[in-house]
């Protein structure tokens, strides 16, 4: 082993490899020595995975060619799917609907309010507020959304 290690620190070189990819069963690369002078070609046999374990060896002399979220492993996995059942499903689809319809409703009553303001400011018993911080059909559009809230179960 010592006569192993001896050898290897006096090996100078470089790796060329692949770009990094999720593939796992494929890899090509080189292992080019200048001293002594010698190109080595590097497949998927040469090539060790996380977690891989390695029996009935004394010695294994190795190179790290990809690390951190470049590594195989990382870059074939995936975001666990979220479990939702059929009826949240639906039911979250069902909110969104309503949330649109309601806004619309809004919107429609809003600009219609707006448009027939005059006929409700000859009423004795409305009273129409002039001093709004919003733009009239905005803040209209608030108040209708919030007065439309119950469709919201």
């Amino acid at each position: 082993e010592k006569e192993i290690l001896k050898n290897v620190f006096g090996f100078t070189g470089s790796v060329v490899a692949e770009e990094a990819n999720s593939n796992i069963h494929d890899f090509k690369g080189s292992l080019q020595l200048d001293k002594p002078q010698g190109v080595e070609s590097l497949g998927a046999q040469q090539l060790l995975l996380r977690g891989t374990m390695l029996r009935n060896t004394a010695l294994v002399v190795g190179i790290v060619v990809y690390c951190g979220a470049d590594t195989r492993m990382i870059r074939n996995s995936q975001p666990a799917p979220a479990k939702v059942s059929s009826l949240e499903y639906f039911t979250n689809n069902s909110m969104k609907l309503i949330l649109v319809a309601q806004a619309c409703l809004a919107l429609l009553s809003s600009f219609c309010f707006t448009q027939n303001k005059w006929f409700f400011a000859d009423l004795w018993y409305i009273k129409l507020r002039d001093d709004l911080l919003l733009w009239d059909i905005f803040a209209y559009w608030l108040t209708f959304f919030t007065l439309y809230s119950n469709l919201m179960p």
